[in-house]
């Protein structure tokens, strides 16, 4: 399993013509490997070691808040998240002060993919040692988790998972393949494969979504039963990307090593711009 070496101080300041980025002081010098931004002034970030920092002003002060054996986290709120790694998912409905396991896995499992359609319904996937995949289903904000699929064998080392609704999902793999779903997670298809791990997809409409390969920004326009690929012109792996309301683009990515790049397009990926580097690599 390969491990993307990454930092994170940046927060987006966004303006209606540019965007700019600002250096911020997380209290850390780990390396930052997740963030979720519930609202405009409460991030949370986690670093390698599995501490969880917080900001409730924006960035201008951060505190630890505690410390999981996790390696993602999502916030839906400033006090409900969940935080997955190892065989277990977390939940939290303080603001990160106190977890608890909503699905645990037999030990040889291990949960590498979560998805939030609502604040009710979600999925969640998981791996075994043979790298085969299974599918996770809940409908009451996470508190209970129900078995979709077991142990799917064609899909393998799983890096990213998203779905649009109850019955449409994607899954990437490490392999650059993308699967698709479109009974809930029962069965899985294969749409589109690249030569890098898919790091990211994430869709604006039912049919209109993105996604970011190792070396490759890809996107459709039919609800994901069709992909194209197109290489952005600044060298990178591309780890991450968000999507503004206004439609722009914003990509994350680096060397994995000592060079960070922040792209940016505001034309659905046919042009990029750079809007920031770094001498550490962006992940999330």
């Amino acid at each position: 399993m390969r491990t993307f070496i990454t930092t994170l101080f940046t927060i987006i300041t966004y303006h209606s013509v540019s965007a700019q980025w600002s250096n911020l002081n997380s209290g850390t010098n780990e390396l930052l490997l997740s963030i979720s931004v519930p609202s405009a002034d409460t991030v949370y970030c986690l670093s390698e070691s599995g501490v969880l920092h917080a900001t409730t002003n924006g960035g201008t002060n951060w505190s630890t808040v505690n410390t999981l054996y996790a390696y993602r986290i999502f916030f839906q709120s400033n006090l409900v998240g969940f935080a997955y790694g190892g065989n277990e998912l977390l939940k939290t409905i303080d603001g990160g002060n106190n977890w608890n396991p909503v699905l645990t896995l037999d030990i040889s499992k291990y949960v590498y993919g979560f998805s939030m359609i609502n604040q009710n319904e979600g999925f969640a996937s998981s791996m075994n040692l043979s790298d085969s995949v299974s599918t996770y289903y809940t409908s009451d904000s996470g508190d209970n988790w129900n078995l979709i699929s077991n142990d799917v064998n064609n899909i393998f080392d799983i890096s990213t998972m998203y779905f649009w609704d109850v019955n449409t999902g994607f899954i990437g793999n490490w392999n650059g393949q993308l699967f698709k779903t479109s009974d809930g997670g029962l069965n899985w298809n294969e749409v589109y494969s690249t030569s890098g791990m898919i790091n990211d997809i994430y869709f604006t409409s039912s049919t209109i979504g993105y996604g970011v390969a190792d070396m490759e920004f890809i996107k459709t326009t039919d609800g994901g039963d069709n992909w194209t690929g197109s290489v952005p012109p600044f060298s990178s792996i591309y780890a991450a990307l968000a999507i503004t309301p206004n439609g722009t683009i914003h990509v994350t990515g680096g060397n994995g090593l000592n060079t960070g790049t922040l792209i940016k397009s505001i034309n659905n990926g046919t042009n990029w711009t750079q809007t920031g580097t770094s001498v550490q690599s962006y992940y999330d």
